[in-house]
């Protein structure tokens, strides 16, 4: 028989990840919620109206896990959302798309892997444990349950609980700080790898889409920012919420200074603005929602195109720091996928 302090624990963890998931979504302020929802594959329509709903369903769940006469329906709902969260992320993956997950809003924003995949068949698991086995224990709080049912005092369960959290989120930040960037690179190795797979991005020698760049002096076509550069330019993509761009953008900077004859551009929202004057790139594309990087094909970030002076585009999509390294190097050339 299963102790009733791991149906309790079970409804916390839940109620914990919900939460943090919730609270990270409505600290974002870039709004980014919408476009991740887009790039999933929502109607446009559907995801404007549910983005700003997502994180006020999940603090609902949260309160329903940790409450008594609700935590059934909590458990329940939950495991429902977890199913279609799962569902879009095998879908994309199965198409070789990788959208950036903001399932913890400014916490993680990075393109989805198949270690999410397995993060969220766990929880999961989880959910429907706690659905099968809360009836048990209905109308009582998990927390005074947990306390009872363990032994322990409510404030050290509390205590316990609050630290076993900071731990919990110390150590996955770190880690996804850590790893970001390697686990990009690797996954874009692996699509490479796959048979048949082609490249993600706009196929080579195919017209670069146009948009305008915010220069020293003043807007200017990417087109003509090309043609003034005899060997054509590279176009940056990152994220403001993304680790591995941030820490990308002082190298940038130091790429402009060693390739000034090439155009480096980067690619951002409106939110990364200040990050590239603060580190003093001269040319700067803002994107509102994920319209350029749709335009040119690219899926998660860091990423990098390169564009020739004739305005093609030159290679395919190089995702990752390392990668995103080696197109600089020597002048431009169309250069084939392998």
């Amino acid at each position: 028989m299963v102790p009733d302090f791991l149906i309790y624990g079970g409804r916390i963890l839940l109620a914990a990840v919900f939460g943090v998931a919730a609270l990270a979504k409505l600290a974002d302020r870039s709004g980014s919620s919408t476009g991740v929802l887009i790039d999933f594959g929502v109607p446009r329509p559907i995801a404007t109206v549910a983005a700003p709903l997502l994180p006020i369903a999940e603090l609902a769940l949260a309160a329903f896990l940790i409450s008594g006469s609700l935590a059934w329906w909590g458990a329940a709902l939950g495991a429902a959302l977890l199913a279609a969260f799962t569902v879009a992320m095998i879908a994309n993956l199965a198409r070789g798309r990788a959208p950036a997950c903001n399932c913890f809003g400014q916490l993680r924003s990075t393109p989805i892997s198949w270690n999410d995949v397995l993060r969220n068949l766990a929880l999961l698991f989880v959910a429907l444990w706690v659905v099968a086995l809360s009836p048990r224990v209905d109308g009582t709080n998990a927390i005074s349950g947990l306390a009872t049912s363990a032994g322990m005092t409510l404030s050290s369960t509390v205590i316990a609980l609050m630290a076993a959290v900071i731990a919990a989120q110390t150590f996955f930040v770190w880690n996804v700080f850590r790893q970001n960037g390697r686990i990009l690179v690797r996954l874009d190795e692996l699509e490479r790898a796959l048979p048949g797979r082609a490249p993600q991005g706009l196929p080579i020698g195919a017209p670069a889409p146009p948009f305008n760049v915010t220069t020293q002096s003043g807007a200017v076509s990417i087109t003509q920012l090309l043609r003034d550069r005899a060997v054509g330019g590279l176009l940056v993509f990152t994220d403001p919420n993304c680790q591995p761009c941030t820490e990308l953008l002082p190298q940038l900077a130091i790429w402009q200074r060693e390739h000034a004859s090439h155009a480096v551009v980067l690619i951002t929202s409106s939110d990364g603005q200040f990050q590239a004057q603060r580190h003093g790139l001269p040319h700067v594309a803002i994107q509102k929602e994920h319209e350029l990087a749709e335009a040119y094909g690219v899926v998660g970030t860091p990423a990098a195109v390169l564009v020739g002076a004739d305005g093609l585009i030159a290679a395919p999509v190089a995702l990752g720091r390392d990668a995103i390294a080696r197109l600089l190097p020597s002048p431009i050339v169309h250069v084939r996928a392998s």
